[in-house]
Order: C-alpha cells, then structure tokens, then sequence
C-alpha cells in the first residue's frame, strides 16, 4: 500500500516540483514521520548538522542577513564613489564575514516545499549549487583587492547582489497577515526608484572621478569644484542629476561631457523605461485594484490558518494542510485545466495521451491492453492534486 501511494502522489507532485532528488526526499519524509515528529524537527536548533529554517536561530538570522544585504546595497555604492580614503572598508569587511558565514551555513539550512521539510545534505547542496551559489560569490568576491585599473572599481557594484537575500523577506512580509499588504507593496515600488537613482548617483559621480573632475566631466563642466565640497553636498548634486535624468526631466544644467558617461546615461535611460513602465502599472493596479488576487488569497489562507489554529489542530498538519493549498494555487496555471476545455475533443485527446500514456502503461494491470482501449481510458482521465503521503480509500477497500 505505502509503495502505490509513493508512487500515485510523486506523479502528482513531479509536475511542480521537476526534481527527482526532491521527490525521492518529500516522499520519505511524508511517508516515514508523523506530525510530532514534525513538530519535533521545528524545535530544536540543529540536528545532525542541520538548521532548520523555521526554528528562531535561523529566523532571526535570516532576517539580520537580509537587513545586512539592504544596508550592503546603501553603503557600497557610497563608498566606492564618495569614500575615496575607503572610510567603509571596515564595515564592508565586516559585513563581508557574515556573508562568508552565510554562505556556508546556507548548505545545511533545510527547505520546506509545499508544506514538507526537506533535510538531506545531497538534495539541499544540490540545490543550493545550482541556484544561488554562484551568485552569492560573485556577490562577497574581493574585485577591489584583486584587480586595480580605470573603471574597474565599478567591479564592486557585483554586491549589489546581495539584495537577492532581501527580496523573500519583503515577499514574506506581503504574505503575512501582520503587514498590510498594500503598505507592503506600495514601499517595495518606493524602493526600487529609490535604489534605482542612488546608483545611478554613485556611478555618476564615479565616472567623474575616475577622470580626475576634469572639464570633460559632468562635475568639471558644470559644477566646478564639488569635489571640495561636503559628502552630503556632493552626493545631493549626484542624486540630482540622476533624479532627473530618471524622471526625465532634464534641466540642462547638468549632461554627461565624455564618452563614458554618455554611455551610462544612454544604458541608465534605456534601463529606466522599462523600470518606469513597470512601477507606474504595479502601483495604478495596487491603487485602483486594492483587492489584487494576491491579496484575497492571502486573506483566504488567513482565514484557514486562523481555523486549523481554533480547532488546535496539530501543527505538523496545519503545515501540510496551508502547503498543499500554496500548491494547488501554484500549479493553477501549469494544470491549465481551463485552456483545455476550450481545446477540440481531439486535441485534448492527444495531450492526455502525451502526458499520461506512460503513466498507464506502468500500471501492471494495464499491461498488454490494446493501444485503443488505453486511449478510450484516458479520455476519462482527471488529473487530481493530493497531500503526499495522504491514503486514498477507494469503493472495496477495507470492506467499503
């Protein structure tokens, strides 16, 4: 019986999640641990070298590397441009170190899919491997210790990518119902223009002085001896000429004088229409469209969280409950159950028998049968979501 139900719910799940290694994991845990041994696993900080990512160390953690990586992509940019004496350099190292920490601590962090933990070392390696390890390195990689030349402290900008660890948290706080959700997302877009022309200030002002504020410079030609001047009235001037180079209003009192920097601001202008067309559509539709599917499903999953946690069910069960509805929303689309019925009978009879001819051939009492009658049956064929692990009781089964 365990085994048909192995097989019967890894079906079910491969389309989703599109890794055998996962599968192999999710099955046997779902299959072999129970709910206390669920609550169990979130309850301790480590076991057998693993952290848990719902346990309080990791929790608190993850936030403060996330808070790291915003402050990260404040001061980087800042220091490369404005801080010619490296007054950062400490505070870079520093963050550097717990970013290397991270890094390694990441390869034995567990992962919950769809509302089942996944603890070993292969899978989670693995996975980290083929996602985000690279980036990760090329975001704490020493460029300017390593290499030195014109332009290529612009090298250091590759931290920027830090922010990557930023972004789930905002995600979580958009999910979460001690946030609301249109304040949430509203400063997520406020974000995105504010870091969009930080950058482009820094990296303005960079190219200025990488040719020494010369008069070929946006600096020497029209804001002659700013250099002199206070880190904050520098980088105000900065910011201005990217602020309205990004809302592209244009003054005319500040351009870009040589080659460089007509280059930059060239990419900086091209870049920002789609940056600008994005925000202007996100905040109109999260103005006028307060009620956005993201945010009825969240407060429909609130809403079940809030029952399962009245009627005290157990809380490995409410995890595999909220994880096997995140996965029916998830694969909505992917199922495309909607489109098909659009589709000819014929046609929908040719994508059943694409996607699931092999599958009814493995079944051992389908062996043999005629090819007509495998595909007489799979025009009855519908495609069902269960929990892994759950035991489906059909008409004859245990003398029903």
């Amino acid at each position: 019986m365990e085994n048909t139900i192995e097989r019967e719910s890894g079906s079910m799940v491969d389309g989703a999640l599109a890794d055998a290694d996962y599968l192999e994991v999710i099955m046997r845990n779902s299959l072999d641990s129970s709910d206390d041994e669920d609550e169990s696993k979130g309850s301790s900080f480590f076991t057998d070298f693993i952290v848990h990512h719902d346990g309080p160390f990791y929790l608190s953690w993850w936030t403060l590397i996330a808070l790291l990586s915003l402050i990260s992509a404040i001061v980087t940019p800042l220091a490369m441009a404005f801080l010619e004496d490296r007054e950062g350099d400490n505070l870079e190292i520093s963050f550097d170190v717990l970013f290397y920490i991270d890094i390694i601590m990441t390869f034995f962090v567990s992962l919950e899919t769809h509302g089942l933990r996944i603890t070993e070392h292969r899978v989670l390696a693995r996975k980290y491997l083929t996602t985000y390890f690279a980036v990760d390195i090329l975001s704490i990689f020493p460029f300017e210790r390593v290499v030195d030349g014109p332009y290529l402290s612009l090298l250091q900008l590759f931290r920027l990518l830090r922010l990557r660890r930023f972004f789930p948290l905002l995600t979580a706080m958009e999910k979460s119902r001690l946030f609301n959700y249109f304040v949430v997302s509203f400063l997520k877009y406020v974000m995105m223009m504010t870091f969009n022309t930080h950058w482009a200030a820094c990296i303005f002002y960079e190219f200025a002085r990488q040719e020494g504020f010369g008069e070929n410079t946006w600096v020497g030609a029209s804001a002659i001896g700013l250099e002199n001047e206070s880190l904050g009235t520098r980088y105000t001037t900065s910011l201005y000429f990217a602020v309205t180079t990004f809302t592209t209003v244009g003054y005319g009192d500040f351009a870009p004088q040589n080659v460089q920097e007509r280059a930059w601001a060239v990419l900086y202008m091209m870049t920002n229409l789609g940056i600008t067309s994005y925000l202007i559509g996100q905040i109109t539709f999260l103005v006028s469209r307060p009620d956005s599917k993201v945010g009825q499903w969240r407060e429909h999953l609130d809403d079940i969280a809030k029952f399962l946690r009245r009627s005290q069910v157990p809380k490995g069960l409410q995890r595999k409950v909220l994880g096997f509805l995140q996965l029916q929303e998830s694969l909505k689309f992917a199922r495309g159950q909607e489109a098909m019925d659009v589709l000819p009978a014929a046609v929908r009879m040719k994508i059943r028998c694409a996607r699931f001819h092999d599958m009814i051939n493995s079944i051992d009492i389908f062996h043999g049968v005629s090819a007509n009658f495998g595909e007489n049956l799979l025009a009855y064929v519908k495609e069902e979501l269960f929990m892994a692990g759950m035991k489906k009781i059909q008409r004859g089964d245990y003398g029903c």
